[in-house]
């Protein structure tokens, strides 16, 4: 082919690429709203005909829209890992897979086909509350990733054409050129396509799982006639006091952290362990194995804390308990010490000293040691 022939068609082809990449940076940016959370009352936690239930749906779009669907709740059960186990059947049932998973969260993807009849079950074995969803519109994005897509195929076509009928080194490359960069943006949007194709099959769930915490409230009776068992240990927020308490010497990589609960230090390292130090009234001549004993069963009942283990020890001259602990949270595994002893000087009444010291599990253990450590404990 001669190369006047070949100029023009190539120029023709430079408006079309010009044309085409305008186009891949003029993406509409989808809509989304909040759904007002739903109550106990919800659709699919009532007894409904099948016609209503139906009309009823909470999963279902409006016709010719394409909607992605994100929901939260949480469901109180008797035991999560079982709980979490269910759920992971429950989705495989479903068509669904869950993404992940641990003894007080479980993340799942849902058809949305099944994503009603899903939380039916669940609510079944469990008390359901807190569902919230979240609807996202993806209907126009959709549309226009298909729209470009052809565009930009129907363009390699051209693009393959005159690369055939390219006659020069020079010519030939630049066509090559057009092309991979057309291959690589049909790549990129083919695979965002896919993405939110995805989006609108499948629902993505966050169960947040709890245990019957009220009933083992009443059942350990004498717990709930002291409320800073529930609220004041495992706390991080920041205490009111500029120095540590009990003559304790603060270990090199906690700063103080002022401003908060009266009566209360709070100190914090950079690697997110919290040490926090306070007093507590007791009434006079209660046992420090009493309140080892409270205090184990607070951390269970209260906190979700695992295999508590208290053990005795001398903290700067007086018997002293050391209560140690773990669990799984949704941010990883923490770790939890408590040093408790009883001051009996006091011109008022008893008083519990405190000192808890709670983190990740690799950076807990090393501050642990040097805090117990400087604090003269001996076992």
């Amino acid at each position: 082919m001669n190369s006047y022939i070949f100029f023009p068609l190539l120029t023709i082809t430079a408006v079309l690429i010009s044309g085409c990449s305008q186009i891949s940076h003029d993406v509409p940016r989808p809509e989304s709203y909040d759904a007002a959370p739903v109550s106990k009352s919800a659709p699919f936690l009532r007894k409904k005909s099948k016609t209503a239930a139906a009309a009823n749906r909470i999963f279902e779009a409006e016709a010719n829209r394409q909607m992605a669907y994100t929901a939260s709740f949480t469901l109180t059960v008797k035991d999560t890992a079982d709980a979490a186990a269910f759920i992971k059947m429950q989705a495989q049932k479903s068509g669904g897979y869950v993404v992940s998973s641990n003894q007080f969260s479980v993340t799942a993807k849902i058809p949305v086909g099944k994503a009603d009849e899903f939380v039916k079950m669940l609510s079944n074995s469990g008390k359901l509350s807190d569902f919230a969803m979240n609807a996202e519109d993806l209907t126009d994005t959709i549309t226009d990733l298909n729209v470009r897509l052809d565009n930009l195929k129907k363009l390699r076509t051209r693009l393959t054409a005159l690369l055939d009928q390219a006659q020069r080194v020079e010519d030939i490359l630049k066509v090559e050129k057009e092309l991979n960069r057309i291959t690589t943006e049909i790549e990129r949007l083919t695979a965002q396509l896919q993405n939110n194709q995805n989006k609108v099959a499948l629902v993505t769930f966050t169960i947040n799982l709890n245990t019957h915490t009220p009933a083992a409230r009443d059942r350990n009776g004498v717990l709930r006639y002291y409320p800073f068992l529930q609220t004041s240990l495992c706390s991080t927020a920041a205490g009111d006091e500029s120095e540590p308490l009990f003559d304790t010497v603060l270990p090199a990589d906690f700063i103080n952290a002022p401003g908060g609960k009266c009566g209360v230090y709070t100190a914090a390292a950079a690697d997110d362990c919290f040490l926090v130090m306070q007093q507590q009234d007791i009434p006079d001549d209660s046992s420090l194995d009493f309140w080892g004993g409270m205090i184990r069963r607070a951390l269970q009942t209260y906190h979700n804390f695992s295999e508590v283990k208290v053990e005795k020890c001398v903290w700067d001259g007086n018997d002293a308990l050391l209560l140690t602990a773990e669990k799984t949270t949704v941010s990883g595994e923490i770790s939890y010490m408590l040093l408790i002893t009883i001051d009996r000087n006091c011109w008022c009444s008893d008083k519990l000293n405190m000192m808890e010291l709670s983190g990740g599990k690799t950076a807990f253990a090393g501050h642990k040691n040097t805090l117990l450590e400087k604090s003269a404990v001996k076992f």
